[in-house]
């Protein structure tokens, strides 16, 4: 018997390396996040430090939101509508 795929989350995060030097940046663009998704991002920190990039342990690095719920479906619905319309072909 197959089993059929569902949706538990969805989860939109991003990475900046200016934000090591720039904290606004960050913060610009969590705000973004939070406006495209619907609900307020979290602020991520690195978890180890990597000389060659001049990042330290928990330096705040990214930005991540996820989804589950309702919210999770919406956004799905625009991203399929909107920001990929021709991805969702008719069977016909």
């Amino acid at each position: 018997m197959m089993l059929v795929p569902r949706l538990e989350k969805i989860v939109v995060n991003t990475c900046l390396k200016e934000a090591i030097q720039n904290q606004k940046v960050l913060d610009a663009a969590a705000a973004e996040l939070g406006l495209i998704t619907g609900q307020k991002a979290v602020i991520r920190r690195a978890r180890r430090s990597i000389a060659n990039f001049k990042l330290r342990e928990g330096m705040p690095i990214g930005a991540k939101v996820t989804l589950r719920g309702d919210r999770m479906w919406f956004f799905f619905d625009r991203l399929l509508s909107v920001a990929i319309p021709g991805f969702v072909t008719s069977a016909g």
